[in-house]
């Protein structure tokens, strides 16, 4: 449920390369596997829904491994729409949880775990998100917290961070769509990482099922605790056609 409403609100569409998305996902925000969902009526506007995930297997750990997890999720979102304006919430519970976290001193980024192997009881996330379609630009803001919970309090935590997105239209063809995002990691209740993260996209719709486009993105993790982690910062790029069937 997290994954769908943020992402809706992600000017790149959460396209799948580093940057500002990379940020706000951070190994959590994920597609589940087996789920069941209700969705409400829309009444003003006001859309809510309501999710239940039961055991991911494989979904549960995206480590080496890829092992199974008995690792569930519940989660609500509401959204509203009106006119030119969106706006949404989403609240999700996730139990039992076994993220690849990277390593530390490595090109990979620690998590609030700061292990690759700890299974964590709780995670809770809050999204928040807006946006405004002016006609010429459509800027947006998301607001974005994970609380890992762990009775080992070494290996518990938070991700946090706020980004700022926009989309123009420059032709009816071609539009430019940019996203910048800013927050920190913490551990033990003590900074791990300042983050921020950057994307840049050129979008050209060849017709209504196919696109052209290009993307550049990076992301930075400068790191609180030299003795312990290192700085990290990835770059990528791509070029690609997609077409919807």
């Amino acid at each position: 449920m997290a994954k769908n409403l943020l992402g809706s609100f992600d000017p790149g569409a959460e396209a799948l390369i580093t940057g500002a998305t990379s940020l706000y996902q951070q190994g959590v925000v994920v597609r589940y596997g087996q789920a069941a969902t209700y969705q409400a009526p829309t009444m003003a506007g006001v859309t809510i829904r309501a999710q239940y995930a039961g055991d991911g297997t494989t979904y549960g750990n995206v480590g080496a491994t890829n092992t199974a997890t008995t690792n569930n999720a519940t989660s609500v979102s509401a959204r509203f729409t009106r006119g030119p304006i969106q706006a949404g919430a989403v609240y999700e519970v996730r139990n039992q949880f076994t993220p690849t976290a990277g390593t530390a001193n490595s090109a990979v980024a620690l998590l609030p775990s700061m292990t690759s192997t700890a299974n964590v009881p709780t995670i809770t996330q809050l999204g928040l998100a807006t946006s405004y379609n002016f006609g010429i630009v459509t800027p947006s803001v998301m607001y974005y917290s994970q609380d890992w919970k762990n009775s080992n309090n070494a290996l518990s935590g938070k991700v946090n961070g706020i980004q700022f997105g926009a989309k123009a239209p420059i032709t009816k063809t071609v539009d430019l769509i940019g996203s910048y995002t800013t927050g920190k990691i913490t551990n033990a209740g003590s900074d791990l990482y300042n983050t921020n993260g950057m994307q840049a996209m050129v979008n050209y719709a060849m017709s209504k099922r196919t696109r052209l486009y290009g993307i550049y993105g990076q992301t930075n993790w400068d790191t609180q605790r030299a003795a312990t982690t290192a700085n990290v910062k990835a770059q990528q790029y791509g070029l690609g056609m997609l077409h919807t069937f």
